[in-house]
């Protein structure tokens, strides 16, 4: 456990130093502090990071505790119609389409999110994002079987807004 969260200690780090730099936050000193705590505390200061209840929380703002994490597990979402991924649950999100599917969300905790997408047979699906979600487009699986894509979405407590797409990948 201790190795995991240096390892997150520092990933959070670049990306926070990017953030403060962008937004121009001078609030930020520069560093989290990582503690394993058995209650979420009611006093946040900035750069604070917390493990509570197998999940990961972050204050980037003062007094505001932000979920950023979780066990590491990832959720499989339905595979056809109507999906609601549930960000409370997990960071990581997986699916194998057996039909068209559309993906809503009603509740949007600050943090980064992917969607792991796996091709099984040779129909190609549509994946569709609705409430909740900003993207550059729907999305098609293909008519390859057994291929991995990624989406990637930050939430800014607003909605799901995609940063990034990965083309088809064969497992390894």
């Amino acid at each position: 456990m201790e190795e995991r969260l240096t390892e997150l200690e520092n990933k959070l780090n670049g990306v926070l130093k990017t953030f403060a730099r962008e937004s121009r936050d001078t609030s930020y000193s520069g560093r989290f502090n990582l503690a394993k705590k058995d209650a979420l505390p009611t006093v946040a200061g900035v750069g604070d990071i917390i493990v509570y209840n197998k999940a990961v929380y972050a204050c980037f703002t003062s007094g505001v505790w932000s979920r950023i994490g979780t066990d590491g597990t990832a959720k499989a979402l339905g595979t056809t119609g109507a999906v609601t991924l549930d960000p409370t649950t997990s960071k990581v999100f997986t699916i194998t389409p057996t039909g068209n599917t559309q993906i809503s969300a009603t509740v949007f905790p600050d943090g980064i999110y992917s969607l792991v997408i796996k091709t099984s047979g040779t129909s190609n699906y549509v994946i569709g994002f609705q409430t909740g979600f900003t993207t550059v487009s729907t999305f098609s699986t293909g008519t390859l079987d057994g291929r991995y894509f990624t989406i990637t979405f930050v939430c800014d407590g607003v909605g799901f807004r995609e940063i990034a797409r990965s083309v088809a990948m064969l497992p390894y």
